[in-house]
């Protein structure tokens, strides 16, 4: 018998020709026509690419968009229905030029408000997830995550960055499954009178691929495009993490930890167990082509506790456990000419202890002792300056490690465990101000340590039971960023 699901939503819609009779008068139309200079091979060619047209109803939301070819051939047409006073429409169909009956949509929204899903039906079949997207508080989307229909693994990400004043700034797309990248991102570089971008920069795989504009033309009214309805505000339940490159990095035969990057964020440094989580060894991974490759151990990587790389990739510190030295007697060893030199016992040989490390390129040294962070300055006769860190930061209750420190001091992320409240219990960011630092704000992701933010500023990454882990940064400005005045 057929799904009756993809007939509810062919009954929304009229026949993909004659379409227009049954879609309300819409308030405000505009046409966009897309040029760009193609550079190839040193050479640039100016073109039309795609002819697009949307309408919008008197809330501001997309209610129908129709593409063309740069011949005026029809390539897609999409309707929305709104069946509330929210951004998102309940249900939705689109046609391509070589189809005659619509493809369903249908949008699911979570509980929280914080995203919706996209499913997808082809004719007579069950809808699938095929897409996710986030929302900020102001009803913009920050992050769509794309998936495979039979699979449900992910295989694409976009990440949208807004400025101060609203404007787009910057929009990228990401490959996650390994295949050929492609990856693309857009750089907005001009917006008109309505804040509507018309010129971006078009990168591909990091490489200037086209000098994209759009020439819009206002249609139905002369007035500016309405302002989008405010969306959910983001709760602070939990935003769960991905694995970090599945089945190469993160895998099921083993535990994963202490993930830190080189500074082209092309080469990750972390340590790998089996059964001791207090021995393990340290290994390193390089991205190549966009996919990470299958890592390899360190020569000096046996019975490592943990580690971090420097911020500058010249030295990488590490401790081994030892609970009758503060939990770690610790270990430098800077990089020779692409390898490593031989391990320096620091703890022999002055005496320093620690774990849980954060090293910065001028030699400020964030580390974990006894259940406390400490900041302190390491140099070529030793370690100087040690300091715990102030309230705040450091509790009586609970025990604070694995700190990560931009390079200006500014922000700071840290674990906190409090054994007697699971609730206290976290990864906290917290950020400098005149008389010291804010009060730490957990953030909504589930326990773990060991954070570190890619090079890129894409993804904030850390460890969770075992496994490396990722959450898009985007996801988490809202708890990162310090508050304003009258947030």
């Amino acid at each position: 018998m057929m799904n009756p699901l993809p007939l509810l939503i062919l009954s929304l819609v009229a026949a993909p020709r004659a379409a227009d009779d049954v879609v309300p008068i819409p308030l405000h139309t505009t046409t966009s026509r897309f040029a760009a200079e193609r550079i190839d091979d040193a050479v640039v060619r100016r073109e039309l690419r795609q002819i697009r047209v949307d309408s919008f109803d008197e809330r501001g939301r997309r209610i129908r968009w129709t593409q063309s070819g740069p011949d005026g051939r029809h390539e897609l047409t999409w309707f929305g229905l709104h069946l509330d006073d929210g951004p998102i429409p309940a249900r939705a169909a689109y046609w391509t030029a070589d189809t005659l009956l619509p493809f369903p949509e249908l949008f699911v929204t979570s509980a929280d408000g914080r995203f919706y899903d996209v499913h997808y039906a082809d004719h007579g079949q069950t809808p699938r997830r095929q897409m996710r997207e986030y929302l900020d508080a102001h009803g913009r989307e920050i992050y769509q995550e794309y998936f495979a229909p039979t699979s449900q693994r992910r295989y694409g990400e976009e990440i949208y960055v807004y400025g101060s004043d609203g404007n787009l700034l910057r929009q990228t797309w990401r490959r996650l499954d390994g295949r050929a990248r492609k990856d693309t991102r857009y750089e907005i570089t001009a917006v008109d009178e309505h804040r509507r971008w018309t010129r971006r920069l078009v990168h591909v795989d990091d490489v200037l691929a086209f000098l994209d504009e759009r020439t819009i033309i206002d249609g139905v009214s002369v007035s500016p495009r309405p302002a989008a309805t405010a969306g959910p505000v983001p709760s602070s339940n939990a935003i769960l993490p991905a694995p970090f490159a599945p089945g190469v990095i993160a895998t099921k035969a083993a535990g994963e930890s202490s993930p830190s990057f080189a500074p082209d964020g092309q080469t990750l440094v972390f340590t790998r167990y089996e059964d001791d989580w207090t021995n393990q060894t340290a290994h390193a991974a390089t991205r190549r082509d966009g996919v990470w490759r299958e890592p390899e151990a360190l020569p000096f990587g046996e019975g490592v506790y943990n580690g971090a790389w420097s911020a500058d990739g010249a030295r990488y510190i590490f401790c081994r456990r030892d609970d009758d030295l503060g939990g770690g007697r610790v270990f430098l060893v800077d990089r020779d000419d692409g390898g490593w030199t031989e391990p320096v016992d620091l703890t022999a040989a002055t005496g320093f202890t620690g774990s849980y490390f954060r090293l910065l390129a001028d030699g400020t040294l964030y580390f974990h002792r006894d259940g406390e962070l400490l900041r302190a300055v390491l140099k070529n006769d030793g370690v100087h300056d040690e300091a715990p860190l102030d309230a705040p930061i450091n509790t009586p209750d609970g025990a604070e490690f694995a700190p990560w420190i931009d390079a200006d001091e500014r922000r700071l992320i840290f674990t906190r465990a409090v054994e007697a409240d699971a609730d206290q219990s976290g990864v906290f960011a917290t950020h400098r101000e005149e008389n010291g630092w804010a009060p730490p704000r957990r953030l909504p992701i589930p326990y773990g340590w060991s954070v570190v933010l890619t090079p890129d500023g894409f993804d904030l990454v850390y460890v969770v039971d075992g496994d490396v882990c990722r959450v898009p940064l985007v996801l988490l400005q809202a708890w990162l960023d310090p508050p304003t005045t009258g947030r």
